[in-house]
């Protein structure tokens, strides 16, 4: 194999391997420093663009960032390579500095300092502020509502962009840090280990101080997980502050400033040109091999978090940032930079599939900003919905009427039969659906339904009985007309006992009496067994009489009971059973009987002859 083709195999398997995507970085401090990393914080280059004390840095994206300090505003457009100096015309002591895309930021400092700018920094407005404290934190969520806190304790909050603001002191201790989540949700520390938290927008906090140190930053990656860095310790939650974890650090160094891209990675830095990194959501910590400096940094902050854009279920499409997708995607974005995600509704599936938005995971409209700092999946929810389609044959309607049912809901069917018509049956295809008698009924939306109902005129109908013990003649006590025969109903009637299938009816007469004598003279009397129509359990009595008495004395004629509850086999007598005198005969009349009640020897002058019990 020649080279040339053995370097092409290697690029193509190298094409197929996942790359590690970088976070860019910076940190900030002392007289001018300005440390970068482009490999997620394994190596550092170091620059000075400044001589004087820088407090904060914030990026918006991988290449436009701004620092501040010592009465100075730096920029940068090109990742950090050169910087532009700004100097603020207050001369106050900048101490913080928040930027919501490349045009709008405000920074904050001494004397209650509050700048704003809405060009990128190319300007900056004075504004006005209702303290004269050392401001040391700003953070905003959206254009309009931020917070800045400092020394006495000091909260400042506005919902004007920072037009204005409301200043309250929830606590006497010097505040060094403030961070939320959303308009509700945030969190604020500082001297004495003081822990404030508000889930209402700072209208009211609580306090909590779980160690007793300065703490100098805050930073949650969500409504439960975040990390606080301050002196020596480290201490993380994950139920957004209810409790917290204390990790002391093993370099001894003053912590002021700790940044998360996600669950797991994480910074902090501090005195001594301390940077500490986490890969496990801050259990523990491994120190930067480069030192660097030995300044102080005060301010650490990295872009790149992965944002996971999907639906549930997979199907329906959601657009981010202009484009359309219709799979899940994972974008690279600058960590707490605005980017666009929606979705439309509702949304055409296969045949007779449709999806409804239901929310986004983070609780947003169908269409918003989000602007994630850390490794974060947003799921736009849908329901699923089937089409069921309702028809109906001549002679009646069907509801509800045609359209789309929930997935999984079971949704009652009725049809109603016009006048001169009956239901006669339903006709189902799909998943879920019926195909039956049954009038009302329900199906089971799994799937794509349709439903006919049919109808036949009542004159050709037939009158159904009930059979519950299943012997083929129904209980004529309860009967339906219906166009097709129903489950558990026949065309006979007549079942005087419907819950036992041995016995179906009254018995009638009995057939074919016959009798028979045999070389020794013996009698044997035959018949037709009931049991086909009347039910096995029929059981038969024979009355027997002369024939001489009959002649003479007209019925009863003397008749006697000579058999009770016989089978259906033929009864027998021996010679002269009959017991008569020469010249006379005998007569015989066979009956039937059941639980149902007793049959008839026949004509009813027949019936006055000896009764058999």
């Amino acid at each position: 194999m020649n080279n040339r083709i053995l370097s092409l195999l290697i690029a193509g398997l190298l094409a197929t391997i996942p790359r590690p995507v970088f976070a860019d970085g910076w940190t900030v401090g002392g007289i001018g420093v300005v440390l970068k990393s482009t490999d997620s914080g394994s190596t550092w280059s170091l620059s000075t663009p400044v001589n004087v004390l820088l407090n904060s840095v914030y990026f918006v994206n991988d290449t436009t960032g701004w620092a501040v300090g010592g009465g100075v505003i730096m920029k940068t457009t090109n990742g950090g390579s050169t910087w532009t100096t700004d100097f603020a015309t207050t001369g106050a002591v900048l101490n913080s500095v928040f930027f919501l895309d490349t045009s709008t930021g405000w920074a904050v400092g001494t004397t209650g300092t509050i700048l704003k700018t809405t060009n990128g920094g190319s300007s900056w407005s004075l504004l006005s502020s209702p303290t004269g404290a050392t401001l040391t934190s700003v953070y905003f969520v959206n254009s309009s509502t931020g917070w800045a806190v400092g020394g006495g304790g000091v909260v400042l909050k506005t919902t004007t962009g920072g037009s204005s603001w409301t200043a309250t002191n929830p606590t006497g201790a010097a505040l060094n840090s403030v961070f939320f989540v959303d308009t509700l949700n945030g969190w604020a520390v500082g001297n004495v280990g003081t822990i404030l938290k508000t889930t209402n927008g700072g209208s009211s906090w609580s306090l909590s101080t779980p160690v007793n140190v300065t703490l100098n930053s805050v930073t949650f990656i969500d409504a439960s997980t975040g990390w606080i860095a301050g002196g020596g310790v480290i201490l993380r939650t994950t139920n957004g502050g209810t409790a917290w974890t204390s990790d002391f650090t093993t370099t001894g160094a003053a912590l002021t400033s700790v940044f998360f891209i996600s669950a797991t990675t994480g910074w902090t830095v501090g005195s001594s040109g301390t940077i500490l990194r986490s890969t496990n959501g801050g259990v523990s910590w491994t120190q930067s091999l480069q030192q660097l400096t030995t300044a102080t940094l005060s301010s650490v902050f990295f872009t790149k978090a992965r944002a996971t854009v999907r639906t549930v279920p997979s199907g329906p499409s959601f657009s981010a940032d202009g484009g359309t997708y219709s799979s899940t995607q994972t974008f690279t974005w600058v960590s707490g930079s605005p980017h666009s995600i929606g979705t439309t509704s509702p949304q055409n599936g296969p045949p007779g599939t449709r999806f409804i938005w239901s929310n986004w995971s983070n609780g947003g409209a169908i269409s918003q900003t989000v602007s994630p700092r850390a490794d974060t999946t947003f799921t736009a929810n849908f329901m699923t919905q089937y089409f069921l389609t309702m028809s109906s044959q001549t002679g009646g309607t069907a509801s509800p009427p045609s359209g789309y049912q929930n997935a999984s809901a079971t949704v009652p069917l009725s049809a109603t039969p016009s006048s001169g018509y009956l239901f006669a049956s339903w006709t189902g295809n799909g998943t879920g659906s019926f195909t039956g008698t049954t009038n009302p009924v329900s199906v089971t939306m799994n799937g794509p339904i349709g439903e006919t109902a049919g109808f036949c005129l009542v004159s050709p109908a037939t009158t159904w009985y009930r059979d519950a013990d299943g012997d083929g003649l129904g209980n004529s006590t309860i009967s339906i007309l219906a166009c097709t025969q129903p489950a558990g109903y026949v065309n006979r009637s007549g079942d005087c006992n419907d819950a036992d299938a041995a016995v179906w009816a009254i018995p009638g007469a009995v057939d074919n009496l016959a009798g028979a004598l045999d070389s020794s003279e013996s009698l044997f009397i035959s018949w037709t067994s009931l049991d086909p129509i009347d039910g096995s359990g029929t059981n038969y009595d024979i009355a027997r009489g002369s024939l001489s008495t009959l002649h003479s004395s007209g019925f009863p004629g003397g008749g006697v009971c000579v058999g009770n509850n016989l089978s259906d086999t033929p009864y027998t007598e021996g010679p002269l059973a009959c017991g008569l005198t020469p010249g006379d005969g005998c007569w015989y009349l066979v009956r039937a009987q059941n639980v149902c009640g007793t049959g008839t020897y026949g004509p009813a002058a027949f019936d006055s002859i000896a009764t058999c019990p």
